[in-house]
């Protein structure tokens, strides 16, 4: 008997500039205040509406985010139906409020929302050995009247070993952990390995161990879609993926012009620069051969002026007998006549 859940259809009075986080605010009172005051964990469906004519989009969209916050952090609030979508005469009378199709389609939104949500509270709140632990969460289901249980749904008699305790306390229970000595504080996946545990083998040691427990939700592989060897069926990445890189042609060709002006640039420098070792080479080559051209010159023209100047004394003997001396100039003997050789 009694109220068995809330519907709420409300928004449109908050669409004006109420923030998500303050309609959130105000209407999880309200929800924890039904309960409160009827002291029975009553279940809401909240619809996700914020419409009004010639309304602010963005400022109807804080309302149905704050409605959708409520959903989702209340176990017992579930999501009714949307319906801003139903505008124009063909389903409002005033823009406003339906019409009777408006109502129709309304009234069917809703009761496929209620039939959503009564099969999730059905889960929650069922219980068929009637031990007070919910079907969902009772490892136990057939527990006998009568008989007291632990937060498993499971008497002494029932009980699992290690369904109730956690030896390495990485949150899951000894009977279905593989890897029970996962050091404190590192995320584990659903069969209590950590990635390095499984990536080592300690996993199958442990399977070994708990009687050949395998999970099999764990399934290894590449879980990046973008690479070659995807695998859709893997639920954890072993970093195997390979990728393609795929170069741009267009700039590939204008990096390799840029290359081939640079490499011509460097060659051009390079015969430049041999150009001009060969002039100084050459200047050098010059150089030496004048320097030694000129000694020899030196050399020869100091032999041939001793040679010179002894044919001097000698013809400056003779045209001495003439009584005339020669001049330097080798110039002919007036008086005797005569050119000395």
């Amino acid at each position: 008997s009694g109220a068995r859940a809330i519907l709420w259809h409300q928004g449109e009075s908050n669409a004006g500039g109420t923030t998500a986080e303050d309609y959130a605010e105000m209407l999880s009172s309200v929800v924890l205040g039904t309960r409160s005051y009827s002291n029975d964990d009553i279940a809401w469906i909240v619809a996700r509406v914020s419409f009004v004519p010639n309304g602010d989009p963005v400022k109807m969209s804080w309302v149905v985010e704050g409605q959708n916050t409520v959903i989702d952090n209340d176990p017992l609030t579930f999501a009714g139906p949307h319906t801003d979508d139903l505008n124009g005469s063909e389903w409002r009378y005033d823009t406003i409020h339906f019409n009777e199709a408006g109502l129709r389609e309304h009234a069917s939104r809703w009761d496929a929302r209620i039939a959503a949500a009564m099969d999730e509270l059905l889960v929650l709140i069922y219980d068929n050995d009637s031990d007070g632990v919910y079907d969902n969460i009772d490892l136990c289901l057939e527990t006998p009247n009568d008989v007291d249980v632990f937060t498993d749904g499971c008497s002494e008699e029932q009980r699992e070993i290690g369904s109730t305790t956690d030896s390495d306390n990485d949150g899951i229970m000894d009977s279905d952990d593989n890897c029970s000595d996962t050091p404190l504080n590192v995320p584990v996946f659903p069969n209590g390995c950590s990635e390095s545990q499984q990536l080592s083998g300690q996993e199958e040691t442990n399977q070994t161990i708990d009687n050949d427990t395998i999970d099999d939700s764990i399934i290894l592989g590449c879980t990046y879609v973008n690479a070659t060897n995807f695998d859709s069926n893997a639920t954890s990445d072993d970093g195997t993926c390979n990728f393609v890189i795929t170069v741009d042609q267009n700039n590939l060709s204008e990096n390799e012009n840029n290359s081939n002006y640079v490499e011509e640039m460097s060659s051009n420098d390079s015969n430049n620069f041999d150009n001009v070792i060969i002039v100084v080479l050459s200047i050098l080559i010059l150089i030496v051969l004048f320097t030694l051209w000129k000694n020899r010159e030196l050399t020869t023209g100091g032999f041939q002026s001793s040679q010179a100047d002894n044919e001097l004394e000698q013809e400056t003997y003779n045209c001495t007998e003439c009584g005339l001396m020669m001049s330097s100039q080798k110039e002919y003997c007036d008086n005797c006549g005569a050119f000395n050789q």
